[in-house]
């Protein structure tokens, strides 16, 4: 028999958006979870209405990587440098 093998579906979690009024361009971040655990962070960046000018990069994390960056991320806040908007 021909399986194909199954493919992850993945939920959104956490998206965000810097969009620019004036040059209608934006600047896009998503991190999405796989049914199988996997973390997807994804980056986007174009002109509004214009497909062709969008670049995309996707870059996938293990559980080893997701677990350092998160803990690299807390020491950076926990050091007083991050937080401030």
């Amino acid at each position: 028999m021909n399986q194909k093998p199954k493919q992850n579906s993945w939920q959104e979690v956490v998206s965000l958006l810097h969009y620019n009024e004036k040059t209608e361009s934006y600047k896009k971040l998503t991190v999405s979870i796989a049914e199988d655990g996997g973390v997807m962070l994804s980056l986007s960046e174009g002109k509004k209405g214009d497909k062709d000018s969008t670049v995309k990069v996707n870059f996938s994390l293990n559980r080893q990587e997701l677990i350092y960056l998160a803990k690299e991320l807390e020491l950076l806040f926990m050091k007083g440098k991050g937080g401030k908007t």
